[in-house]
Formats: structure tokens, sequence, C-alpha cells
């Protein structure tokens, strides 16, 4: 493994030209075949933390991270390259059988995930703010950590309230009901979906990536976060259903909500 000294500069990782992703206020680049820097005003050192968590913590594939720290408003997150190429790149090259090979594979690590424990908190890791997207379309809204999903759900109320009070004072009173407060707060990837799995050209899972919506959350969280904004031009979506832990209820709520707040 590349030690720290060895480490591109930050210099070198702003002049990459391998550019794997790029989205507003974050970025990430390729430094070679063995490392990857994700760096930008919105990359969070909470991200960094999650993969450590995972990697020590289970046998799930994450990159390895060598090197974190923030810099003139910046936060860089050095970490080893996973092999192989994202889902989304080559979904369509894999038979229907295939599909759904990777998905009862990925299954596999979300279920190790759900078997870290409970939390007594919701949030990121170390008792650190959530960092869904949610908060970056609402950053005025307090983040937590919350104590309780009680907590938790009042916000979600009070922002849609807040957003939308006016033309429907009362709707978030209804909104409010529908939560449930009593679900177990398992640990969540946030974002599941084909361009954060890794997967080699046989069909297996290589990683898993993109943690940066990670952390403790209503056990829902991840069922509801894969289909928001779901893949339907295959059956991918249909094997999640099959294999994964499935809310229906809670989905059809988290997308009255999401899809006004966000």
């Amino acid at each position: 493994m590349t030690s720290s000294k060895e480490l591109p500069s930050v210099e070198d990782v702003h002049a990459s030209k391998d550019v794997l992703y790029s989205m507003g206020n974050g970025a990430v680049a390729g430094m070679g075949p063995d490392i990857v820097v994700k760096y930008g005003e919105r990359v969070r050192l909470s991200e960094a933390e999650a993969m450590k968590y995972i990697g020590e913590n289970t046998n799930i594939p994450v990159p390895a991270v060598l090197k974190a720290f923030e810099r003139e408003g910046k936060t860089y997150i050095y970490m080893t390259r996973i092999p192989g190429k994202t889902l989304e790149d080559c979904l369509d090259k894999f038979s229907d059988s295939q599909l759904e090979g990777i998905v009862e594979q990925l299954a596999g690590y979300v279920h190790e995930l759900r078997s870290l424990g409970e939390s007594n908190y919701i949030g990121s890791t170390n008792h650190a703010p959530c960092t869904d997207y949610f908060w970056q379309y609402n950053d005025h809204l307090p983040a937590g950590p919350f104590d309780t999903e009680t907590q938790f759900n009042d916000m979600i109320a009070s922002a849609y309230h807040a957003r939308w009070g006016d033309s429907r004072p009362k709707f978030h009173i209804f909104l409010r009901s529908l939560y449930r407060d009593n679900h177990r707060i398992l640990f969540t990837h946030g974002d599941i979906a084909p361009r954060n799995i890794m997967v080699s050209d046989e069909g297996r899972i290589t990683g898993i990536i993109d943690w940066e919506y990670a952390g403790w959350y209503p056990e829902y969280w991840e069922y509801a976060k894969a289909y928001f904004g779901g893949e339907w031009k295959t059956n991918w979506s249909l094997w999640m259903d099959k294999y994964f832990p499935s809310y229906h209820y809670e989905l059809l709520v988290h997308n009255i909500a999401y899809g006004a707040l966000t």
C-alpha cells in the first residue's frame, strides 16, 4: 500500500485529468491505478469515518481510507481504487439472471450493515450530524444528530410546513401523523444505486462506493432511499424488492415528503 508520504499532493489532485465524477462542489479524481481522491466543499470527513467503520467491522468491500483532511474550505479523502466498473456503466450487458445475482450479493452486504446493531441516535458515524442530500436542499434545517425518531420525524414535518405552509397550512399535521416513531435505528449506506456498485465482468461485486450519506437511520431508510429516483429500465428495482427487507408503506410516505422537499 502507498504510504502517506508518497500520496499525491493537493495540487496534483486538482491537476488530474482522470476525473471519474464531478458534480457541483465535489469531484473524484483518479491518481493512477491504485488511488482515487474525493474532494470538494460538499465532501465531508464523516464519509471517511463511515468507510473506516465499515472496513473494520464488516466484510463489505469498501475503499480503504489512506488519508483524510480539510484544507481551505475543502475536504480531501484519499482512498484505494476499487477494481471493475460501476454497474450503471454496464447494466445492459448483464442478463436478467446475472442482475438478480448481483442484487442477491448486494442484499447480503446490506444484511451485514443491518447486523451491526442498533443505535441510540440518528445521524452520521461517531455521533455526527445527518448528511443525507435532504440537507443539501434544506441546509437551514437542523441536521441533528437526533436523539429519537420522534425528533427526526418532527423535523421532516416542520420542513414541509416551512416550505409549503402558505398554500397547505394544515398538511404537515397530516404528514406527521403518517410517520411511525418506533423503527429500529440501523446503519445505512443511504444511496444504494447502480452508480455506486462496482462489479467485475463476471458480475461479482468488487466494491460499494460513495458513503457520503451513510449513518444511523430508521430501518426503512435504506429501502426508501434506494427507490427514490430508482432504476426502472431493467428488473433491478424488482429484484431489490425481492431480496431487500421491504417497507412499502414507509416508501410511499417518504416519497410524499421528499418529493416536495428535494
